[in-house]
């Protein structure tokens, strides 16, 4: 799986664990998540040091240091959201059951859609 996929779902991951979600299904998207945290925290600090050696930070907002150093940004970023990673080790997609009273939208279910699967039956 592409490092983008994941970088692309995280706003949905974070509405999908705000939710109340019974014990079984919360088990086993925490197990997820603990999982997958370890990529999304490779591509905060991967991406902090792009923006450390091509960008000046001015009042919160990110520039870059010239036009030469805002072209290798976007090429370096996206070298860095084309890695593939291993999610070999996390039994996916989750199954989320049909009487969860979840609240995602369409683009949120659209970009989980790899990790989630609302509706049928878990394979452990």
């Amino acid at each position: 799986m592409k490092l983008e996929k994941l970088i692309n779902a995280f706003p949905a991951f974070q509405k999908l664990s705000s939710q109340d979600i019974g014990i079984s299904t919360l088990y086993k998207l925490a197990v997820m998540f603990d999982k997958l945290d370890v990529h999304f925290r490779f591509f905060q600090n991967e991406r902090n040091k792009l923006v450390e050696k091509y960008c000046n930070i001015k009042d919160g907002k990110i520039y870059p240091k010239n036009l030469i150093a805002g072209q290798e940004f976007d090429k370096e970023c996206t070298e860095l959201l084309n890695l593939d990673i291993e999610v070999k080790e996390i039994n996916l997609p989750v199954i989320i059951p049909e009487t969860e009273n979840i609240k995602l939208s369409y683009s949120d279910l659209e970009n989980l859609k790899e990790f989630i699967r609302i509706g049928g039956k878990n394979e452990d």
